[in-house]
């Protein structure tokens, strides 16, 4: 085999390139060895020399020294591509390591470029990267933390073709474009995922600083420029005087309801009466969430047009019940071929099967089986029979989560904009951001964090006066917060958009103090006076005024 590479900082066989190799060869057949035979590497230590390769499925289950958090798996039913398995490793936030460095772990098992990795037969063929994880799944805070491997071996030869033989990346066809769309779908509708995305976002307020004032300043540049606001698009915050946030969207997006059309609930809440059991006792359609037929069998109309919609169970099946292994039990979800389906595991006491088919309208779609094992005695099964149904719009619209763009859309477009939210990041939360003095900031849908100890920064502030110090900060932040939601919205679907936003925020960074600090107001009158002086000898057109 050849294995084409680049390393920016060449180092030990055992290093950078015994991580790629463990991220491009996520399952190999075979576990093999690497050692470094170059003499220019003096290690007093021999062993030091060589390096097992396993690959990361390998490396997360043996918990990898304990910085992985959870690991959890997704199973849908995709048309064209069958029965597909969405493995999801979840690290621990970077707060929670106990080492001082407090350094993100996922950073120790993936590069920002390959945050989902797509393989046949334990080699990768494509990668999904991080900037495209977080637009796609609205995990903003968890997708930092997460690695997820998609296994596509055996697909029809017709999708396989959608690989390239230099094995790194995809054709951008219809059928890729269509599976990508669908692991981050079915990412974002997890319950689990969100829970936890939750947690972080707590963890990530921790480990930086809001500042209510650039907020206000950021809403009052809103209100004033049309610019700004179009390039926001719908959201919460009010951009007319005065500032403010709008009321959120009352429902997420992407799916029917339970008796068809209706948006998913934004979340389904654990039972103040749930108590799991070790060994689940019960499986049954949620109440209410579906209509009871005569014949004993619970019906649910779905969309005709292809939207998702969602069927909920209720069991007392402990959670990580179906990733437990020994002890644990599996979930299956039986249909007829044309229907699409994603069953995600149970949590806090709900299951919750997703479903999409097209066709006409009040067909009937056929029964779908839901079964829940259990070690040592007979499964658990609920059968509910789908219908085809009028594919109404989404009530209440989207609440952000439902689409890969910025924003929820709320049935009027002048409602707010969705401004993400300004923080600052010290030096002393470096580490579990993996920044240093270069980095200037960061952008995703819903934050934007400006480092306030950036080299750049700081330098410029040495030639000046002390008691310019916090305006210069203020300049700093408001200048690099436009251009970082600029630049994120215009580029973030780009490859290799990562580096781009790197190497323009330097840029941005090194020169927007020099124009909105010491380019005073006498300065700019000399300039516009010798503009209109201009502009009046040239006659309309003439030659210019010697």
């Amino acid at each position: 085999k050849m294995f084409e590479y680049e390393l920016p900082n060449p180092t030990m066989i055992t290093n950078a390139l015994w991580a790629a190799l463990n991220a491009r060869l996520y399952s190999p057949a075979m576990p093999f060895t690497v050692h470094e035979s170059r003499e220019c590497f003096n290690v007093a230590n021999e062993s030091l020399r060589t390096r097992t390769v396993r690959g990361n499925a390998a490396r997360v289950s043996r918990n990898a020294r304990g910085n992985v958090r959870q690991s959890l798996r997704i199973r849908p039913k995709l048309r064209g591509f069958g029965s597909r398995v969405i493995d999801i490793t979840v690290f621990k936030h970077a707060s929670e390591i106990a080492r001082a460095s407090r350094a993100n772990p996922a950073k120790d098992f993936r590069d920002e470029s390959e945050a989902v990795i797509l393989t046949q037969n334990g080699q990768s063929h494509a990668t999904l990267s991080l900037a495209r994880l977080k637009t796609g799944t609205r995990l903003t805070s968890l997708a930092p933390y997460m690695m997820a491997h998609v296994d596509l071996t055996g697909i029809p030869p017709r999708m396989a073709k959608m690989f390239l033989a230099s094995r790194d990346r995809a054709r951008k066809s219809a059928d890729f474009e269509r599976l990508r769309d669908k692991i981050f779908e079915d990412m974002r509708d997890d319950n689990q995922l969100r829970a936890l995305d939750a947690e972080y976002k707590l963890l990530d307020e921790k480990s930086s600083v809001r500042d209510e004032s650039m907020d206000e300043a950021i809403r009052g540049l809103i209100s004033r420029n049309r610019q700004i606001a179009k390039l926001l698009g719908p959201g919460r915050i009010k951009a007319g005087a005065g500032g403010g946030r709008a009321a959120p969207a009352g429902t997420a997006g992407g799916g029917g309801d339970m008796d068809g059309g209706g948006g998913e609930p934004p979340g389904v809440p654990a039972s103040e009466e749930f108590r799991p059991s070790d060994v689940p006792t019960y499986l049954r359609v949620r109440a209410g969430r579906s209509r009871h037929g005569q014949e004993g069998l619970d019906h649910k109309m779905i969309p005709s047009g292809g939207r998702p919609a969602y069927v909920y169970f209720e069991t007392d099946a402990p959670n990580g019940y179906t990733e437990r292994g020994e002890g644990g039990g599996s979930l299956d979800v039986d249909h007829p071929d044309g229907i699409e389906s994603t069953p995600h595991a149970p949590f806090n006491g709900i299951i919750k099967v997703k479903v999409a088919a097209k066709g006409d309208d009040y067909a009937t779609s056929g029964g779908m089986t839901v079964t829940l094992t259990r070690p040592g005695d007979e499964p658990l099964t609920c059968v509910v029979q789908l219908h085809l149904g009028p594919d109404a719009p989404p009530a209440g619209g989207d609440d952000g989560r439902g689409g890969g763009g910025g924003g929820g859309r709320r049935g009027r477009g002048d409602d707010g904009v969705s401004a993400p939210r300004f923080t600052w990041v010290t030096r002393d939360e470096w580490g579990i951001w993996g920044w240093d003095g270069t980095t200037v900031s960061s952008a995703d849908d819903e934050n934007v964090r400006v480092n306030r100890n950036c080299m750049h920064l700081e330098e410029f502030k040495g030639g000046r006066k002390k008691g310019d110090a916090e305006r210069i900060d203020a300049r700093f932040g408001l200048c690099v917060y436009l251009a970082s939601v600029a630049l994120h919205r215009s580029a973030k679907d780009d490859e290799g958009y990562e580096d781009v936003h790197r190497k323009a925020m330097t840029a941005v960074a090194m020169s927007c103090l020099s124009s909105s600090h010491d380019l005073t107001d006498e300065d700019v009158a000399g300039i516009v006076r010798a503009s209109m002086a201009r502009g009046a000898g040239g006659g309309g057109g003439g030659e210019e005024p010697e």
